[in-house]
């Protein structure tokens, strides 16, 4: 099994996440930009990421103060206010980008969709 951005790998003894990968470097939470490929890292828990498309509603759900520090953009208040409210957010965008893997758009605000929850039949009041 291939390690995939949003995975949980071992670092240097600890368990982080993999957030982006590159040539010959790598974005770990904890550690940021690091020298290495993924090949030097060990797999821990790959995580399943949801079917998302475009118009689809998520959660945005919490993540730890490491992913945060060392996530695609950087971590802005639009983010927090979306895991604050626990309200469904409608998908504008999906993309698939080379170092990031899959990334979500909503409001005009990017997500990895490791810690976007599908709703299923969310119906707008």
């Amino acid at each position: 099994m291939s390690i995939k951005v949003g995975d949980i790998v071992l670092y240097k003894g600890l368990a982080v996440r993999l957030m982006a990968k590159y040539t010959s470097r790598m974005k770990l939470s904890h550690f940021g930009l690091v020298d290495g490929t993924v090949n030097d890292l060990t797999l821990i828990e790959s995580v399943v990421r949801p079917e998302l498309k475009v118009g689809d509603y998520v959660i945005v759900n919490n993540i730890s103060q490491d992913d945060k520090d060392a996530y695609i953009t950087s971590w802005l208040p639009e983010h927090e206010n979306m895991i604050q409210s626990k309200m469904p957010y409608q998908i504008d965008d999906v993309q698939d980008i080379n170092y990031f893997g899959l990334i979500v758009r909503i409001d005009d605000v990017w997500f990895f969709p490791y810690h976007l929850e599908p709703v299923v039949d969310y119906d707008m009041i």
